[in-house]
């Protein structure tokens, strides 16, 4: 395929295509510019952030790469060459990486060297300050993140790409007939590089995934989906904290997929359980009356509104409490 560019709708020019001449040139391309593989075309807002670029397993080969996005889930990519005489293999090649890290490690040894990676990589030694740099538009936070992470490869729940410079029909067949006939979450990228003035233009195009998956919302939530996921003790300290909050006044409470929200005429908090824990987000446009200083900054700084409170037990009940009708009164 050939190019074409044009100043003010003149002075057009003609790009001829590139010609990739080793795989190991694309694997570091997709290492360096994650944003060649089109994710947002398999579920919009998507972004992926490779780990590492030839990542061990047990069969003494090596991942091309392997990637994260900031729900957690895993990401095995293949590159490919269409010159590569192996080419026809590269889904049972990618698929076989899978099983060997689950042959290779337990959930938690692969969390613990994902951790190790990213902190590596970034060059920082907390995992949200990584989350808040590579999706500041999130609300991801850590311990979502590492148990999103732990349950996808728990479950085998792996990602499979493969990127190549050309996609011949049998190989978009076969990945169309797995698709169709399994559970695999499969898909290829044909990539068309180009080069003018000292640029490098890439074209890619995602093949699985004919229309992106938008965010869904007709799913329903409700608070029982979230109090399953703490203990006995905070169930109960939740129910207590929410009968409390209903005393403040009208408010409405809307449970969404990581969260439940309190509403006012916008919302004041909203409240994370966790199994031993309760993580309370306060929203309030005024700087809280916190003597105690119990309320921590939000780990994103463009919500300097949002403020962080973590409840154990029946401990501070009352102050935190007034924490948060602070912010209703606020509202």
């Amino acid at each position: 395929m050939t190019l074409v560019i044009s100043k003010d709708g003149r002075e057009t020019k003609v790009v001829p295509e590139t010609s990739i001449e080793k795989e190991s040139y694309l694997q570091e391309y997709i290492k360096n510019n994650p944003e060649i593989i089109p994710v947002s075309d398999i579920k919009e807002d998507l972004k992926i952030i490779p780990v590492k670029r030839e990542f061990p397993t047990d069969n003494n080969e090596r991942i091309d790469v392997l990637a994260i996005d900031g729900e957690g889930s895993i990401y095995v990519i293949e590159a490919k060459l269409e010159s590569n005489t192996d080419k026809r293999k590269a889904i049972a090649q990618v698929i076989d990486y899978g099983a060997s890290l689950i042959r290779q490690y337990n959930p938690d040894s692969f969390v613990k060297i994902i951790i190790e990676n990213l902190k590596e990589k970034h060059q920082k030694d907390s995992i949200n300050e990584i989350l808040q740099e590579e999706f500041p538009e999130s609300d991801v936070d850590e311990e979502s993140f590492l148990e999103n992470l732990r349950k996808n490869f728990s479950d085998g729940e792996f990602v499979f790409l493969i990127v190549m410079d050309h996609l011949d029909d049998r190989l978009k067949d076969m990945i169309s007939f797995l698709k169709d006939k399994s559970r695999l979450q499969l898909y290829a990228v044909e990539t068309e590089f180009y080069e003018h003035d000292g640029y490098e233009i890439v074209v890619p195009h995602l093949f699985g995934a004919e229309e992106p998956s938008v965010k869904r919302t007709n799913e329903v939530f409700s608070v029982e989906d979230h109090l399953k996921k703490g203990s006995i003790e905070i169930q109960k300290l939740y129910k207590k904290l929410e009968s409390e909050i209903s005393k403040f006044g009208r408010s409405d409470i809307n449970p969404v997929k990581h969260y439940i929200g309190f509403i006012k005429n916008n919302q004041f908090a909203y409240i994370k359980i966790r199994k031993q824990f309760l993580r309370i987000v306060i929203v309030s446009h005024k700087e809280l009356d916190d003597p105690k200083q119990l309320a921590k900054a939000y780990h994103n700084p463009k919500y300097p509104q949002r403020r962080i409170v973590e409840m154990y037990d029946e401990k501070n009940f009352d102050y935190i409490v007034g924490l948060i009708k602070q912010a209703y009164v606020n509202n």
